[in-house]
């Protein structure tokens, strides 16, 4: 008996739909994996897509960070797959040069476990203990380097005390896209393209409910995912 066809990854625009972030999603397995598809979040939506984590620099990656064989799958369930990198425990120092390493960890972390380049990668932008320019020039780093576009294509997380007003989050360069944490965390001109709520007990796993949509601009999220199997749970009420 021949054997049958590997699956095919793909990516895909996200349309008006509700998601999860979790920490637990590297850990999670085929059969948690099974239950959130399963599940609805409280405002009766079904969960098309996840945002699991990629370490740190210095950071041995853990099981709660997206591996290869957890990134498939989640593709395989159907699901459509985001990134994003975790921030620094604590208050931490932005720099630019910080900036560059965080950057090229994240992208090519992306890279070694497959995630398709033309995906968005989030970079954790809260907790920082220098607001302003060190904000500013470790973001525009982390965005421009090229470790990162290889890897994936940038977002910025703006989650609590970011450092950054809604101006300078919109005039980091090399970035189009904002996921905003819950609360006032806002953008100029473009807005965020996804939201988070807070965390909440879903099929026995604790998760960050999240609603991506258009921006102001129509800049939306674009995730991988199995296009065989994606567009129908997509398009599912």
């Amino acid at each position: 008996m021949a054997a049958s066809p590997s699956p095919t990854y793909g990516s895909i625009d996200l349309p008006d739909c509700w998601g999860i972030d979790t920490s637990m999603a590297g850990a999670l397995s085929d059969a948690q994996i099974q239950a959130l598809c399963k599940a609805r979040l409280p405002n009766k939506q079904l969960i098309k897509f996840v945002w699991g984590y990629v370490p740190l620099p210095g950071n041995v990656p853990s099981k709660w960070d997206m591996s290869a064989s957890r990134l498939r799958a989640y593709c395989d369930a159907g699901l459509c797959v985001l990134l994003v990198q975790h921030c620094r425990s604590g208050l931490w120092m932005p720099s630019a040069a910080q900036g560059q390493i965080d950057g090229a960890c994240a992208g090519n972390y992306a890279k070694e476990i497959g995630y398709l380049p033309d995906c968005h990668l989030a970079m954790d932008d809260e907790s920082v203990a220098a607001a302003g320019a060190a904000m500013f020039s470790h973001a525009a780093a982390w965005c421009g380097l090229s470790g990162v576009r290889l890897g994936a294509q940038p977002v910025i997380y703006e989650g609590f005390d970011p450092g950054l007003t809604p101006e300078q989050e919109w005039e980091i360069p090399d970035v189009d896209r904002y996921f905003g944490a819950y609360g006032p965390w806002e953008v100029s001109t473009r807005g965020v393209c996804c939201r988070q709520s807070l965390q909440i007990n879903v099929a026995g796993i604790g998760v960050d409910p999240d609603h991506a949509f258009p921006d102001k601009l129509g800049g939306v999220l674009r995730a991988m995912c199995r296009p065989d199997l994606a567009p129908a749970r997509l398009a599912a009420a």
